[in-house]
């Protein structure tokens, strides 16, 4: 830490997680009983749940770092990997904005990138449970 203002930024972001935490953690002291299923759901499902995101996790930083490598030095969204998973979770929700850039900086693969990432995640991944 430099500074007393990076000391207060790192201090209101774990402030942040904790309030987080806490409230996470008081939906479990809650007697409700449909609060009580739905934990119980969770806890059954944990081990599949743990095995998708993995999965999920592991595609997915695979299609950023791919994006990043390739569209990093030309477009702004991808200049660094967490703006490239940023992107492409904007992508995941339909706000494709760059794409027009990506068919510029590289036309031959930017189509087939593109598509497989679709096709994969929204396809393969997000509905895999349906």
């Amino acid at each position: 830490m430099d500074s007393a203002s990076d000391s207060f930024y790192f201090l209101n972001n774990l402030d942040a997680i904790t309030v987080l935490l806490c409230v996470l953690k008081s939906f479990y002291y809650i007697p409700l009983d449909r609060l009580k299923i739905f934990w119980l759901t969770l806890s059954e499902a944990f081990e599949s749940l743990a095995a998708f995101s993995f999965i999920f996790f592991l595609i997915f930083m695979g299609f950023t770092v791919a994006h990043h490598v390739l569209y990093g030095i030309a477009i702004q969204g991808f200049y660094t990997i967490v703006d490239s998973f940023s992107t492409l979770m904007r992508f995941v929700l339909g706000d494709i904005q760059n794409y027009d850039t990506m068919i510029v900086v590289n036309p031959t693969l930017a189509p087939y990138l593109f598509l497989c990432f679709q096709f994969l995640i929204f396809f393969v991944l997000v509905n895999i449970f349906a």
